[in-house]
């Protein structure tokens, strides 16, 4: 289209066709921009929906291995407290020994001290005691399995 048929379209009222037929494209084209913007972000929607059911399941996984690991764990962490516990009470004895001001202060914290020596001792010997048994007994029961296998 040249100029002059422009200007004569202009001016015999095709001037409005044309600005009518332009604003009709510029709305069909931004419907369908709406549409597939739309429909980008319902398929974006799903996507996220799915990382995220992907993401819960593989956080109960993780929990689930972690509560396997605690268990696990649980009864080292009783014996090193049971061992700290006993570590802070021999400081203690140690501390009361090294800071007795006078002679009835150290004779008690000696004391003290032989006290918590023998009963450490007489639990090492109780723990020596079940650990010959529990192996008596396993001993036992290989003895009989061999038996039973003859």
């Amino acid at each position: 289209m040249n100029a002059l048929e422009l200007i004569v379209g202009l001016g015999s009222g095709g001037g409005v066709t044309l600005l009518a037929q332009s604003a009709k494209g510029w709305l069909v084209a931004r419907g369908e921009r709406h549409r597939d913007d739309r429909s980008s972000d319902i398929e974006l929607e799903v996507h996220r929906d799915k990382l995220t059911f992907d993401l819960l399941s593989a956080a109960r996984v993780e929990v689930a291995a972690a509560r396997d690991e605690v268990a696990l764990l649980r009864p080292a962490v009783a014996r090193l407290a049971l061992r700290e516990a006993h570590l802070e009470e021999a400081l203690d004895q140690i501390d009361g020994l090294l800071n007795s001001d006078t002679t009835e202060e150290l004779k008690a914290a000696r004391r003290r001290a032989r006290a918590f020596v023998n009963r450490m001792r007489r639990l090492s010997d109780a723990k020596g005691t079940i650990m010959n048994e529990v192996q008596r007994q396993e001993s036992i029961a290989s003895l009989q399995e061999q038996e039973r296998e003859k």
